[in-house]
């Protein structure tokens, strides 16, 4: 911090450079919500590995969810594309799955469609269903923010998940009938009516 003037200043006003944050990743499916994971600091392709290996895939296999019957669908973030990542998903899911990069590392058939936030279950309901729960009225600390996501995130029913999967379906019908085009507000009026 810089202060320009004639005189000592007799006060001192800190405030941090860049507001706390956390960086919150969650699995979705039929079968339930796997617990959020929260990141204290930037993504990376090795931390973002590790994160898998060491706390997604347990998860699974606590609730004995067999990889062979899974897909993977992940957004395009860069620390999730990385030739690494890609490498070892595969090793889990050879081809079922949804991500930017993967087909043209590995040739695979299925391609991730270019408006993939209609079709990514975190982007069309659980992000903004977060988001209204616990942002309700401003967290005053991140110990507060963590406490309320997970809080949050156990409020998520496999009813409501059910909805969710009965949405995809109704969305994957629009991207094929829409050639892969946007279709935010078709399913919005569909959903809607």
């Amino acid at each position: 911090m810089r202060f320009w003037g004639t005189q000592h200043p007799r006060q001192i006003h800190e405030s941090t450079l860049h507001a706390q944050k956390v960086l919150v990743w969650c699995a979705v499916s039929v079968q339930g919500l796997i617990e959020p994971f929260m990141f204290e600091a930037y993504i990376t392709g090795e931390n973002y590995t590790m994160m898998l290996d060491s706390f997604f895939f347990p998860q699974l296999r606590q609730r004995r969810c067999s990889v062979r019957a899974q897909w993977f669908q992940q957004d395009g973030a860069r620390p999730h594309t990385t030739p690494e990542v890609l490498e070892f998903l595969h090793s889990k899911f050879q081809h079922r799955i949804l991500s930017s990069c993967f087909p043209q590392q590995f040739q695979c058939r299925f391609s991730c469609p270019p408006c993939s936030p209609d079709l990514n279950p975190c982007d069309y309901f659980l992000w903004g269903y977060l988001k209204d729960k616990v942002f309700g009225s401003a967290p005053r600390s991140l110990p507060e923010l963590k406490k309320r996501i997970k809080e949050s995130c156990t409020r998520v029913t496999r009813g409501m998940l059910a909805r969710v999967v009965e949405n995809f379906l109704l969305r994957l019908q629009a991207v094929r009938e829409f050639q892969g085009a946007y279709i935010k507000h078709v399913i919005h009026n569909a959903t809607h009516m």
